[in-house]
C-alpha cells in the first residue's frame, strides 16, 4: 500500500519521495499568511490516503475575545479553536450591552478578515436626566460612539464646555449634568 506525494497549494512538505508506504510520515509547513486547516503539521500515509488531510487555508480564528460579552457554551468550545474561515458561533451581551442587531445575543462569523461583527456588544445608553438643562432630540436609545445634543439653562454648560453627550463604552461622557458657569 502507497501514497502519492500530496498537493499541498500554499505549502511544503519533506521528506520528498515518489512514493510513499503504509506509515510513513511527512512533516508539512504553509507559506506565510497560511495556516494548517487542523492544528497537525504531520500526517501519515493510510489506506484511505493521508490523514490528517494536508491542507493550507488562510488564517483561521482563535477563540473569539468578546468584550461585554461571551460565547455560549465557552469553556466547552475553546478547546476546538482555532476554526477555519466561515464557522460561526452564537454570543450574548453582558446587560447593558447589545448586539448590532440590537438584541442581547447574536452569531459571530469567521471571516478572512477575522471575526465580524469586529464589536460584537456595544453599550447601549438609556435616557439621561440632564440637570439644570434638557436634550434637544431624544430618539430613544443610542448606541456607543452615538452623540446627543443637550441645552443648558442660561448660566449653566456642561463641563466640557461643548453641546453635546456621548455614549461611550462606560455611559454618557461627559455626563449630563450642566454646571453652573462662573462669571
Amino acid at each position: 500500500m502507497t501514497c502519492k506525494p500530496p498537493y499541498i497549494p500554499n505549502g511544503i512538505y519533506s521528506p520528498h519521495r515518489i512514493k510513499h508506504r503504509a506509515d510513513d510520515e511527512i512533516r508539512y509547513q504553509c507559506s506565510h499568511g497560511f495556516y494548517p486547516a487542523t492544528r497537525e503539521t504531520v500526517v501519515k500515509c493510510t489506506s484511505t490516503g493521508w490523514v490528517p488531510a494536508p491542507r493550507c487555508s488562510l488564517k483561521p480564528c482563535d477563540f473569539p475575545e468578546i468584550k461585554n460579552g461571551g460565547l455560549y457554551g465557552a469553556e466547552t468550545r475553546r478547546p476546538y479553536f482555532p476554526v477555519p474561515i466561515g464557522k460561526q458561533f452564537d454570543y450574548y451581551c453582558n446587560r447593558g450591552f447589545v448586539a448590532p442587531s440590537g438584541t442581547n445575543w447574536d452569531y459571530i462569523h469567521c471571516t478572512a478578515q477575522g471575526w465580524k461583527p469586529e464589536i460584537p456588544c456595544r453599550r447601549q445608553c438609556s435616557f439621561p436626566y440632564v440637570e439644570h438643562g434638557k436634550l434637544l432630540e431624544w430618539k430613544g436609545s443610542y448606541l456607543q460612539d452615538q452623540s446627543l445634543k443637550v441645552k443648558c439653562h442660561s448660566g449653566y454648560s456642561l463641563p466640557n464646555g461643548q453641546d453635546t453627550i456621548m455614549c461611550t463604552e462606560n455611559g454618557w461622557s461627559p455626563q449630563p449634568t450642566c454646571i453652573r458657569v462662573s462669571k
